[in-house]
């Protein structure tokens, strides 16, 4: 999977130049589905050059025509492709969502399709740690990625190295990294058994306020929910050492230095998803009771929730899957024009103000129509 961020749809929201060409499809990931997917491609390509020729733009299609031919690249796709092309500008991504086959031509990238990747859940984060390594992931419900966290320990003999007297830290650590595959685990030594326990819960304790210590700087402004990872006898011993207010009751048990970040996505997706549906929820009850007082900090206006939007001042967002408003929006000067049917230079305006409201950090709801509060396209709790 190609990694798609909150970046990249922005920079593809900015490229105002024609033709921009957006192309989608479906793709697999194996055997035949190969040969398939660049067939699939070849047409795309095929239907781009009838409404863009090749005569006029030849070098729009360079890369694209050289990927067509790359066995290689047709081997590794996901369960979709999206692929952008303009003058001077090449970008796609392979990714776990699958798409309808279509090209569109515009002055504008069509991204609407992309916008699920970012929606229906929030962002969580993985704590996988062992007192042999700690890791940290953030993840999304089509993605995964590690972070790395500055003043992170790299394990506990790192941790308490100079904090902790010599004889209460007389152990033998695995041969190979936290991050490898092998190795054999921490072996304390003390001055017997019932010693040895209360000494070592106090080590691994400071290690734990280290790593806390750590990511309250990360986090400090986050409200995502943070789900442990790591042996279940610890868990007690790092919620002591806890400061994260969005730390998950519901943990990961097992050792995670042998774990695939992409096994630890899914299980944290199964604790995180309900949380996230509650959300939506609570959202959404909290939209209808602020419109039904009129408050004006809910509105359901589309051109008022995309000036919100542009400025930065969405924090929740609702949007019809399906559902559209064309024109354009001039936030120069604040300008509207709307189009009762879609014009060669038409946006989607409910779809510009999901970008924009993803871009500022808002949540973005996407629902069935019959789902969306009020009925509305397009909904909107503002920031104050």
């Amino acid at each position: 999977m190609d990694l798609l961020t909150r970046r990249d749809l922005t920079e593809l929201t900015e490229i105002k130049d024609h033709p921009c060409v957006s192309m989608y499809m479906p793709a697999g990931s194996a055997g035949e589905e190969s040969e398939k997917n660049r067939i699939r491609f070849k047409n795309l390509l095929k239907a781009a050059r009838e409404q863009v020729p090749r005569s006029k733009y030849g070098d729009m299609y360079t890369e694209a025509e050289a990927l067509q031919e790359n066995t290689l690249f047709w081997n590794h796709q996901d369960k979709g492709l999206a692929f952008f092309m303009a003058p001077g500008f090449t970008r796609y991504y392979r990714l776990p969502m699958e798409f309808r086959r279509e090209v569109i031509v515009s002055d504008l990238f069509h991204i609407k399709p992309l916008l699920t990747y970012f929606m229906e859940t929030g962002v969580f984060y993985i704590l996988a740690f062992s007192l042999n390594g700690v890791r940290l992931f953030r993840g999304m419900k089509f993605s995964i990625s590690e972070i790395d966290v500055p003043g992170m320990p790299e394990d506990m003999a790192g941790a308490l190295r100079f904090d902790v007297p010599q004889r209460s830290l007389e152990f033998h650590t695995r041969t190979s990294s936290a991050r490898g595959n092998g190795g054999r685990p921490a072996v304390f030594h003390g001055q017997g058994a019932a010693a040895d326990k209360r000494e070592h819960k106090k080590n691994v304790l400071r290690y734990f306020q280290k790593i806390d210590k750590a990511l309250a700087g990360f986090l400090r402004d986050s409200r995502d929910p943070l789900v442990l990872a790591g042996d279940e006898s610890f868990f007690p011993i790092y919620r002591e050492a806890n400061s994260y207010n969005f730390l998950e009751d519901e943990g990961i048990p097992g050792n995670p230095e042998h774990v695939t970040p992409e096994s630890l996505h899914e299980k944290a997706r199964q604790i995180t998803e309900p949380i996230f549906r509650e959300k939506m929820e609570k959202d959404r009850e909290r939209f209808v009771v602020m419109a039904e007082k009129e408050m004006e900090t809910a509105s359901a206006d589309h051109k008022e929730v995309l000036k919100k939007a542009v400025a930065g001042k969405v924090d929740t967002l609702f949007v019809a899957s399906g559902k559209h408003e064309w024109g354009r929006y001039d936030p120069e000067h604040g300008a509207f024009r709307v189009d009762s049917l879609r014009k060669k230079d038409s946006e989607d305006l409910l779809e510009l103000a999901a970008v924009h409201a993803l871009k500022h950090g808002g949540a973005v709801h996407a629902l069935e129509a019959e789902a969306m509060p009020g009925g509305h396209k397009i909904a909107a709790i503002f920031r104050k």
